[in-house]
């Protein structure tokens, strides 16, 4: 009553503002929503000009824990509203030579070069809690089993991530709890596969943005999809919590060495092919944390099939497989196919079972309709050597004349392996990998020259983990075929 009454802005050297939002914290940890909102009301209207956006995001914080979700969303938005594009820019190093020296500046140029400044961090700051903010909302929403707010929630935190590059924050600023967005959202998925919200699809008046039909196949991609748009983290235990909701079963199918031998193409895959000793095998066990999924071996040309295996499928098809048994169940909707191609350059074969090889690759990616994707794994170290030069002029034309005749065509991807390779003790460094300008170059040339200059490129090591996230930025569209 004393704050709210008797005293007015002046009070407390002019931090009264400051006192009504911990007044409206602790309000809302007692439970009392309606001084809550009577602080809340007056800090906007009389100290606006001096908010602070750690107060908001307090705010926020407590009125979630009071399942004022609604609420929540209105301070964020009044409060912690997204800067202005080009507010929160951050000046390179290029720039900032050419700016002219502070003791050649006079009174007036000082004061808003100052002002300039203090605008931008405080920019940047409502970007950082404005972030933390929404991901606490999209949390409360997957723990509360409300995935349909939870997806729209997440889908306003990929919405910053083009201003927060631009505000050169990174990941360590920002300070998302990604694991903990992932978890939640794999239980919301988990409940999904169980059948708990069957029954919303056939209600007639159900909008179709509230639907599960409407959510994508697994509900963990949308906060995959917010990550990918951040600056990256590479921290294990969210990828570990990653992989372990995007990847929940994994079993070896078949190895094929004809089209007959694949498996029916009832639903999307992924390819992986390089040069013998690229580095195959270890990075599918990374991306799927899993230490033998693939078999990793310092013998080159180890693998000598097309090694299919199953992610998500039913429980029980590895005993089906094994034993012939009928198992019951059926694939999850998440289900895809990892595809492990034979090395190439120093498998230890004959020219007759070489061919055999390349002519099985060249109908593979002209008839496997269900093909999504192909990651062509190049030496980081050592750049295109004349294998993958021929795997390239394949791909380039074969899925061309795909794109020209307007066919479905699978994406093409270059996946730069043992970057770590490049920096010394990578491991124990903040920098987990790197390509020299040398390598990155002639990779360029040799793409534009055999007609795949638009792929992607992907920089990665599967003893520093990095480029994780990436990589399943493309993995994902065999599960969403």
């Amino acid at each position: 009553h004393f704050l709210l009454e008797e005293v007015d802005q002046s009070f407390a050297y002019g931090y009264r503002g400051s006192l009504l939002s911990r007044l409206a914290v602790a309000s809302l940890h007692l439970q009392n929503y309606d001084i809550a909102k009577r602080c809340i009301i007056e800090r906007r209207i009389s100290h606006r000009s001096s908010m602070l956006p750690l107060e908001s995001a307090a705010i926020v914080r407590g009125l979630l824990r009071c399942h004022h979700t609604m609420e929540a969303w209105e301070v964020l938005e009044d409060e912690l509203s997204l800067p202005l594009e080009g507010s929160v820019q951050w000046e390179n190093s290029e720039e900032n030579n050419n700016k002219r020296n502070k003791n050649e500046m006079n009174d007036d140029e000082l004061h808003l070069e100052d002002e300039s400044i203090r605008r931008r961090l405080e920019a940047r700051d409502k970007l950082v809690h404005r972030a933390r903010s929404i991901s606490s909302i999209a949390s409360r929403h997957f723990y509360e089993m409300e995935p349909t707010e939870g997806i729209n929630a997440v889908g306003k935190l990929k919405e910053m991530g083009g201003i927060v590059h631009q505000a050169g924050l990174t990941a360590e600023d920002v300070g998302i709890p990604w694991d903990r967005l992932v978890k939640g959202a794999a239980l919301c998925e988990s409940k999904r596969r169980d059948g708990a919200w069957d029954d919303i699809d056939e209600s007639e008046d159900a909008a179709t943005s509230e639907t599960p039909s409407s959510w994508p196949c697994n509900i963990v991609y949308t906060v995959l999809d917010a990550m990918i748009a951040f600056p990256s983290e590479n921290k294990d235990v969210t990828f570990e919590a990653l992989c372990n909701a995007l990847v929940r079963r994994t079993v070896f199918v078949t190895g094929a060495v004809d089209m007959e031998g694949c498996p029916e193409a009832d639903r999307g895959e992924v390819a992986f092919i390089g040069r013998s000793n690229v580095g195959k095998s270890s990075l599918v066990n990374m991306l799927t944390n899993r230490k033998s999924l693939a078999f990793t071996s310092k013998t080159p040309g180890k693998t000598q099939q097309f090694n299919y295996f199953a992610v998500n499928d039913k429980p029980e098809l590895a005993r089906q497989i094994r034993y012939g048994d009928d198992v019951p169940g059926e694939k999850d909707r998440d289900s895809f196919y990892i595809v492990d191609l034979p090395g190439f350059g120093f498998a230890k074969v004959t020219q007759q079972l070489r061919q055999q090889w390349s002519d099985f690759m060249d109908e593979y990616l002209q008839e496997r309709e269900t093909l999504q994707a192909v990651f062509h794994l190049i030496d980081a170290r050592h750049g295109p050597t004349d294998e993958d030069i021929k795997i390239m002029q394949k791909v380039g034309t074969i899925l061309g004349a795909k794109q020209q005749a307007k066919e479905h065509c699978a994406k093409y991807i270059i996946i730069l392996t043992k970057a770590d390779k490049n920096v010394k003790n990578a491991k124990s460094q903040s920098n987990p990998g790197k390509v020299s300008n040398k390598v990155m170059e002639k990779l360029i040339v040799t793409m534009k020259e055999n007609r795949v200059g638009y792929a992607p490129i992907v920089l990665t090591s599967s003893e520093t983990r990095l480029g994780r996230d990436e990589v399943w930025k493309y993995l994902r569209f065999a599960a969403e075929r």
